[in-house]
C-alpha cells in the first residue's frame, strides 16, 4: 500500500499531470471481477461487480459522489471497513431510505463473509460495454483491500511511459509495469462498436454524396426547363447575370427549408444515442455545418450554372426554339 501511495504522490507532481489515483479495473477495459454480495432480505448470493479504489478515483474519471463522502486516510486496514455503492446497486437492494451508514456484506471467493459500512453512493456507470444497463457496483477501499495488481490511473497530459515505468519501478524493482492509454485499454471492449461506426459513417458518406447527386440534378434539370422564361426577361431588358442569381436563388430555397427541417429533427433525435458516441457530442456543429453548406452550395452551383448559360443564348434562338 505505502508503494502506491507514493507512486500515487510522485506521478501527480510530474509536468501536465493533473490527477493520479490507483484502482484495480479500468471500466470498459478488459479485466474485471465479481463478488458476493448477500442480500439483506435473507436470499441467495448475488454477484456484483466491485472495484478496488483509492480516495481520488472518483473525481479522475468524473465519477459523481451521489451523497456521502470519498474514501480517506482512515479507511486502512484495522480501521471499520468501509465501501461505497452506486446508484443501481441501492436501486436494486436498498430502495428505501438513505444508503449512507447502512450496512452490507460480501463474501468473497475464499468464502469469507465481511460485513462494511456504506459510507457514499456514486453516480452509476457502464462497466463491461456501452450498451448495458450500468451494473450494480461496490467500491473498496484499497487501503483495506491490498492487491498486487492495481492500475495507477493518470490524468492530464500524455506523460513519457518510461518516466512512469522509472517511478515504479524505482519504488519496487519486480514489479511488472507496463502504461497503456485509456483508449488503448477499452479498445477490445468497443471493437464492434467502432466497427459499426465505422460502416455507418460510410454508408453515411455514401448516403449524403447519392443525395447530393440528386439535388443537384433535379434543380439543374428545373432551372434548364426555365430557359424559355430566361429568354423571355432577357429579351424584355433584364440583366442576365441577374436573372442567373434570382434562379439559383429560388433552386437553393427549398433545399435551405429542407435543411432547416431536418437539423430541428435531427437535433433532440441524436440525444438519443449519447450513450453510443464517444468523442464526440450528439449534436456536432461543425458536420452539420459541413452537411448543410455542402448541400447548399452544390444546389446552388447547380442551378447557377445552367441558369448562367441560358442567359448568355440569344433571347430569340431561345424563343424560335420553343
Amino acid at each position: 500500500m505505502a508503494l502506491w501511495d507514493e507512486a500515487t504522490r510522485q506521478v501527480a507532481q510530474l509536468p501536465g499531470v493533473e490527477r493520479a489515483a490507483v484502482a484495480t479495473f479500468v471500466p470498459l477495459g478488459d479485466r474485471s471481477d465479481n463478488i458476493g454480495l448477500l442480500p439483506f432480505d435473507g436470499g441467495a448470493e448475488v454477484p456484483v461487480d466491485y472495484n478496488i479504489v483509492d480516495g481520488g478515483y472518483f473525481d479522475l474519471l468524473g465519477i459523481a459522489l451521489r451523497a456521502g463522502r470519498t474514501f480517506g486516510a482512515a479507511d486502512r486496514t484495522g480501521a471499520k471497513r468501509t465501501a461505497i455503492v452506486s446508484e443501481s446497486l441501492v436501486r436494486r437492494f436498498l430502495p428505501t431510505g438513505s444508503a449512507v451508514g447502512r450496512t452490507i456484506a460480501l463474501r468473497d471467493r475464499a468464502d469469507s463473509t465481511r460485513r462494511l459500512e456504506i459510507i457514499g453512493v456514486a453516480a452509476d456507470v457502464k462497466y463491461h460495454s456501452l450498451s448495458e444497463t450500468p451494473p450494480p457496483i461496490v467500491y473498496l477501499p484499497y487501503g483495506q483491500w491490498i492487491r498486487p495488481d492495481m492500475v495507477l490511473h493518470t490524468k492530464g497530459r500524455l506523460v513519457d511511459p518510461r518516466t512512469l515505468i522509472g517511478i515504479v519501478r524505482g519504488l519496487n524493482p519486480d514489479l511488472d509495469a507496463r502504461v497503456r492509454t485509456l483508449e488503448a485499454a477499452q479498445g477490445f471492449t468497443l471493437i464492434p462498436l467502432r466497427t459499426a461506426g465505422a460502416v455507418l459513417g460510410f454508408a453515411g458518406v455514401v448516403g449524403l454524396l447519392l443525395t447530393l447527386v440528386g439535388v443537384i440534378g433535379i434543380v439543374a434539370y428545373v432551372v434548364s426547363q426555365r430557359r424559355r422564361e430566361i429568354g423571355i426577361r432577357i429579351a424584355l431588358g433584364a440583366d442576365g447575370r441577374r436573372v442567373a442569381v434570382q434562379m439559383a436563388a429560388e433552386g437553393t430555397r427549398p433545399v435551405i427549408w429542407g435543411l432547416a427541417l431536418g437539423l430541428a429533427l435531427a437535433i433532440p433525435t441524436t440525444r438519443l444515442l449519447r450513450s453510443f458516441l464517444i468523442g464526440v457530442a450528439p449534436a456536432e456543429p461543425a458536420t452539420m455545418a459541413l452537411v448543410a453548406l455542402g448541400l447548399i452550395g452544390g444546389t446552388a452551383v447547380a442551378a447557377l450554372l445552367p441558369a448562367r448559360a441560358a442567359a448568355r443564348v440569344d433571347p430569340a434562338s431561345v424563343l424560335r426554339s420553343e
